[in-house]
């Protein structure tokens, strides 16, 4: 029996995401490694029980207050670029029955994801920010908008000179006690909003955007008017009036650049080598990296993962570092792959899923007949990489040839071939398969 066979080996390159995306948490208020900020009337900006607080001080000047902070002092190539894709994660709440605008006299708080200038009052900041839009339907909707004139003046319904650009479909309740929100920026220029209702989530689950489970949006157009370098600096803004009492409360502030910490992996690759099937990928960056569970599935719908390996991670690394793992329990078939990157404190996320399949022998192989013992026919397996002359013969304990099974030009594949020895007495034989230097000898047992 004959196949004629190849292979297809699919790779994926740069970057990770999608669902292996995860925005990084870099203050979750709680007083230990919290950011510097530039803030706007800094006396009435308090962490204050694991929330950053943001107070009137019973003044209504500046009619917009905001705490901002430079995202290049934690990812020094932050880029608002078609090379990058962006996130933001963050969590805000207000102590008012509903929102009532950004112009003066009103409340309101928001996220700028990035602008040109620390300053979100300046007349000369332009950039991107997520909050919500008074009035429109529904009223008090939660909005991605860009501003090209800072965050004051403008309408009443959104901050600045603004113009909406996607809208969440969540719509502002004091009941709900907070919005968790994911925003991402495709390379491309479309805009994802996620958002999930109720107090803020923990630390771990806030830096996986599957977690932002009660909606999603996606742009239909793209938007890139900002884009470049100094798009760098992020923070919160509320627009408030005199009264003593009222606050926002801001959490989980968060963002990453091509997922890319904890771990950047910006590759991820497999070839069919000699020995198997070699699996390569490279990191970028590393943060409390304990390692990678090397999975595979005999199924390219990606079914019944099994752990076949595991590589220690470098821990904390700003350098790029490589990883290779050879896969040798290889036979004709399809294949799917993936890593599973574990942090030191257990949390991990999956790589997407590369696809193999081997139709084309890795290397030469005899096998054992089956059955063994026979009685009296058993078939001889093996497996040649290319097409040459091959010879599959039988041979007694003495040397002596016995049968000739095959003798000629074969195909490459996987073979079988049936040995029937009702002629011959039960003992131990041998069979002998050659082709070009290869030559393999097995043992079978005849019992009659």
């Amino acid at each position: 029996m004959k196949k004629f066979l190849i292979f297809i080996i699919i790779a994926w390159y740069l970057p990770l995401s999608s669902t292996n995306v995860f925005a990084q948490l870099w203050d979750n208020y709680d007083g230990v490694d919290g950011l510097t900020y530039t803030s706007e009337d800094g006396t009435y900006w308090v962490v204050n029980s694991g929330q950053y607080e943001a107070q009137t001080g019973s003044v209504s000047t500046p009619e917009h207050s905001y705490s901002s902070f430079d995202m290049t002092g934690k990812i020094t190539s932050w880029n608002l670029s078609n090379a990058n894709t962006n996130e933001w994660i963050g969590w805000m709440d207000l102590n008012r029955s509903s929102v009532s605008g950004w112009g003066s006299g009103n409340y309101n708080c928001g996220l700028v994801l990035a602008a040109n200038n620390s300053d979100f009052n300046s007349i000369t900041t332009t950039g991107y920010g997520i909050g919500y839009r008074d009035g429109g339907s529904p009223s008090d909707e939660l909005v991605l908008f860009k501003f090209s004139a800072g965050i004051v003046g403008g309408t009443t319904a959104l901050p600045g000179t603004s113009t909406e650009i996607l809208s969440s479909g969540y719509a502002y309740d004091e009941g709900d006690n907070g919005i968790n929100f994911y925003v991402k920026l495709e390379s491309d220029g479309k805009w994802t909003i996620k958002y999930k209702t109720g107090s803020q989530l923990s630390d771990a689950d806030a830096i996986n955007p599957s977690n932002y489970s009660d909606g999603t949006a996606t742009s239909s157009l793209d938007d890139e008017t900002y884009r470049g370098a100094s798009y760098k600096y992020v923070g919160w803004v509320y627009a408030h009036n005199s009264a003593a009492g009222d606050r926002a409360y801001f959490d989980n502030l968060g963002f990453a650049q091509n997922g890319s910490l904890p771990v950047e992996l910006s590759s991820f690759s497999a070839s069919i080598v000699n020995e198997g099937i070699k699996l390569e990928w490279r990191t970028e960056t590393e943060v409390n990296n304990y390692g990678f569970d090397v999975e595979r599935s005999a199924s390219s719908l990606g079914t019944r993962w099994n752990v076949i390996g595991f590589m220690k991670g470098f821990g904390n690394s700003n350098s790029p570092r490589e990883y290779s793992f050879l896969d040798k329990n290889i036979t004709c078939g399809e294949y799917a792959y993936r890593l599973k990157q574990i942090d030191n404190d257990g949390t991990f996320e999956y790589s997407k899923i590369l696809e193999v399949t081997v139709n084309v022998p890795l290397k030469y192989e005899l096998s054992q007949n089956y059955p063994n013992p026979f009685n009296p026919a058993a078939d001889i397996e093996f497996t040649i990489p290319q097409a040459g002359m091959v010879t599959l013969k039988v041979y007694n304990t003495l040397g002596e040839e016995l049968a000739v099974l095959i003798n000629g030009f074969i195909e490459p594949g996987i073979h079988i071939v049936n040995f029937n020895a009702s002629g011959l007495n039960s003992g131990i034989y041998f069979y002998k398969l050659e082709s070009g230097d290869f030559v393999q000898v097995k043992k079978m047992i005849l019992l009659k």
